[in-house]
């Protein structure tokens, strides 16, 4: 087994809509540069962890490591 899928209801999909909305509504007032600092440090994350998302995304997309990897770091 490579890995699972949970199955979601329509309530879930609510859920997570409405939580999306609330925080849209914080990030929208959030000064412009403690937005960028959010997305750098999100960024910061993503270059950390790319070769385990490399992994993932050759399982999912049926790519070599190498180039999947390759792919995550741009």
């Amino acid at each position: 087994m490579l890995g699972k899928v949970y199955a979601s209801s329509q309530a879930d999909y609510d859920l997570i809509l409405e939580r999306a909305q609330a925080a849209f509504k914080v990030w929208r007032t959030t000064p412009a540069p403690k937005r960028g600092e959010a997305i750098r440090l999100c960024a910061d994350a993503l270059r950390k962890h790319k070769d385990a998302l490399g992994s993932l995304v050759a399982l999912e997309m049926g790519k070599s490591s190498r180039k999947a990897t390759a792919k995550c770091r741009r």
